[in-house]
């Protein structure tokens, strides 16, 4: 969102309205808050959904988020920032997130938006409570905003490369059974907080709009004939026309480069390096001399000087990391983002030049 109130639509759009978001504290959700926050400072309260964890209560959690860097301009421009913030007490894959009747009493007379960031992206989760956590939630904003009167909502969900950097980097992963060719979609955390709030803001002031990502005959038809009830769906992704993706052998290489760039290696046995493979024998040869050999080596030597062995155990995980990400990394996956692309031309140059996801250079993002 742009920096100047006086010039930004979306930002004019959130001044004196107060937002219910689940998901808060997640990778997502507190970019969003932060965006909030630093750009639409004219905005009123920002209802934060949080359950105690680990025995920490939720006010305490909310400190711990507001103390983070991602919010040290934040901190400059609104010292008092933390004041916005009021945590909920609930939990996603309760029902109706476990409100007390105080609190869902609260969240209907005061908000004007929803945002619904809370969802499990872990992609080998067992199926019931994957369901818990990315349908069960949906059904419960659905059934709250019901309740809500003149609001506007919708549901995003996320996926992170930061597990992969960590293991690379770590010397943990060494080869990934992969089709190095294929093009590495990814959209900056950023760029997915900005176009989260310009869909708020669309989506309130177009309540009525209906379409797909469909083609723009098929498109106009159904704008024309079908019910107008049914919510449009944004992909935040790399452009249709213009692609901003790296490939899977680029995305690794540059993880390698710069993790030595800034002295990676220096934390690990084992610089990083890793190679994408689809030759089976060629996977396993590497697999087995470049990450169990190792690990059972390192392992040794610390039970022979009676230090704890915990590389086996991480090699175990990086399997289960791998796996899990294997069929993704092995196709090639196209997503159509024409809605976007049509939100982004309904935009002031201003709000349009913060959320164009057409000239993301990742070279740049990758650069520790």
């Amino acid at each position: 969102m742009a920096e100047n109130d006086q010039k930004s639509a979306i930002s004019t759009f959130f001044s004196a309205k107060s937002i219910f978001i689940t998901g808060g504290t997640g990778f997502i959700g507190k970019q969003i808050i932060e965006k909030l926050l630093r750009s639409c400072s004219g905005l009123d309260r920002i209802y934060v959904l949080v359950r105690p964890k680990h025995g920490i209560h939720v006010h305490q959690r909310i400190e711990q988020l507001c103390l983070l860097p991602l919010f040290d301009e934040v901190r400059l421009l609104i010292p008092n920032f933390k004041s916005k913030l009021i945590p909920i007490i609930g939990d996603i894959t309760k029902n109706e997130f476990d409100l007390s009747d105080e609190d869902q009493q609260l969240l209907i007379e005061n908000c004007q938006i929803v945002i619904n960031s809370g969802a499990s992206v872990r992609f080998n989760e067992p199926l019931k409570q994957a369901i818990k956590s990315n349908l069960y939630s949906v059904r419960n904003m659905i059934n709250l905003c019901k309740k809500m009167q003149q609001l506007q909502g919708w549901v995003d969900n996320y996926s992170g490369a930061t597990n992969i950097i960590v293991v690379i980097g770590k010397g943990l992963m060494r080869v990934s059974k992969s089709r190095p060719i294929v093009d590495h979609p990814m959209i900056p955390v950023d760029t997915v907080a900005n176009m989260t709030l310009a869909i708020a803001w669309f989506t309130a002031i177009n309540h009525n709009s209906y379409s797909l990502e469909i083609n723009p005959i098929l498109h106009l038809f159904l704008i024309l004939f079908l019910s107008s009830s049914k919510p449009t769906v944004y992909n935040c992704c790399t452009s249709t026309f213009n692609k901003t993706c790296l490939s899977l052998q680029d995305f690794l290489n540059t993880i390698v480069k710069e993790e030595k760039t800034i002295g990676f290696d220096n934390y690990s046995l084992i610089g990083p390096s890793v190679v994408a493979t689809m030759n089976r024998p060629h996977y396993y040869f590497l697999r087995f001399f470049g990450e169990l050999l190792p690990a059972y080596f390192i392992d040794l030597i610390a039970c022979l000087t009676f230090r704890k062995a915990k590389m086996v155990k991480l090699g175990r995980k990086v399997i289960t990391l791998k796996s899990a990400l294997e069929y993704f990394s092995r196709n090639q996956w196209i997503f159509v983002n024409r809605n976007s692309q049509f939100l982004q031309n309904q935009m002031n140059d201003i709000d349009r030049q913060v959320t164009d996801d057409n000239n993301i250079n990742l070279f740049k993002y990758f650069s520790f």
